[in-house]
């Protein structure tokens, strides 16, 4: 018995459709995330000027809403950081 490799395109044949993939680029992906954090960023500032303010605001809610602040702006710092290291690792490569 003859064993035939098997590509998508036999896949999408046998399952009748074919799903589109959503591709984003690296620099649409960082202006996302820098959007998010900045969003992220002015939530959590609006719950502490509100909780200020004396409005009635949980606390934990703004306790929540600066932490994920906080978690999302030192994920996109250590991004950043590996960014520069790898940006200086490849000017110092010889050519």
């Amino acid at each position: 018995m003859k064993v035939r490799p098997v590509d998508i395109s036999t896949i999408q044949k046998a399952y009748g459709r074919r799903e589109t993939v959503n591709r984003t680029g690296f620099a649409e992906m960082l202006g996302r995330m820098v959007g998010d954090t900045d969003t992220l960023q002015a939530r959590s500032a609006g719950a502490a000027n509100s909780a200020v303010s004396g409005q009635p605001v949980e606390t934990h809610n703004v306790m929540i809403a600066a932490e994920e602040a906080r978690l999302a702006f030192d994920l996109m710092l250590e991004v950043r950081n590996k960014i520069i290291e790898a940006y200086r690792e490849l000017m110092q490569m010889r050519m």
